[in-house]
């Protein structure tokens, strides 16, 4: 998912930086479309490309091209519900259903049960500097009415921490714009300032605690899909490193 995305807005940039060439057009509507065929809600990302790249789609060409390449993920999609469900559209989840009326909005971002900011709390940081670095830029206000829609679809969805996952997988193309936030810190930040040495402090320490977090969920000292709180996390950490008795 999260190397999809990069795909698709890598692909719109280099539309809107003029490169308008049938395999450039192709190669979005792929990757488009298998971006959303892999997970549908991924569709909201789909903002991007649309600001991005939607002023180049001048031309029936363009459109053609970027409607072939779209077709070949969503054909082999159809053709698997074919063969599995006997029909070429299929809802595959069941009984389960987006509750916009009952959404866990704090939850599926601070909650210890896999709360995208709680488990990763370098995000929190990296969102906040997202949102005053795109909110001055076309395409970074869609970037941010993404990020709106992912968090209010995910919030709604029945099992909004998304079972057994490291940190909360709804949000893994959501990942980039946190990347882009703390770039904007870095390189907002001057070298050799206490600015600078204190964001590189704090991502640093972001990252180790990280790693930590990676060995204990992989050698399954922490839950998997259980709430796990900070005090957990150290506990568990401790007794790791202290060994059997």
């Amino acid at each position: 998912m999260f190397v999809l995305a990069l795909a698709v807005f890598w692909f719109a940039q280099r539309v809107a930086d003029g490169d308008v060439r049938p395999r450039v057009w192709a190669a979005l509507g792929f990757c488009s479309a298998l971006l959303v065929v892999t997970r549908n809600v991924a569709v909201v990302y789909l903002l991007i490309p649309a600001v991005l790249a939607g002023p180049g789609l001048r031309s029936v060409k363009s459109a053609g091209w970027l409607v072939v390449g779209a077709a070949g993920p969503v054909a082999v999609q159809l053709v698997a519900w074919r063969i599995l469900f006997g029909s070429w559209l299929v809802y595959s989840y069941g009984g389960e259903r987006f509750d916009f009326a009952h959404p866990h909005l704090a939850a599926v971002l601070f909650s210890p049960r896999h709360g995208w900011f709680y488990w990763h709390p370098l995000l929190l940081a990296g969102i906040a500097a997202f949102a005053v670095w795109a909110w001055r830029r076309r395409d970074g206000r869609a970037g941010l009415a993404s990020l709106g829609a992912i968090i209010g679809l995910n919030a709604a969805w029945p099992m909004w921490w998304l079972g057994s996952s490291f940190g909360n997988r709804g949000f893994e193309a959501a990942t980039f714009f946190a990347m882009l936030g703390l770039a904007a810190l870095l390189r907002g930040a001057p070298s050799g300032s206490w600015s600078r040495r204190l964001v590189t402090a704090g991502v640093g320490l972001a990252i180790t605690w990280n790693l930590l977090l990676g060995g204990l969920f992989l050698t399954q000292r922490i839950s998997r899909g259980e709430a796990v709180t900070y005090a957990d996390a150290g506990r568990a950490l401790v007794l790791w490193v202290r060994g059997p008795d």
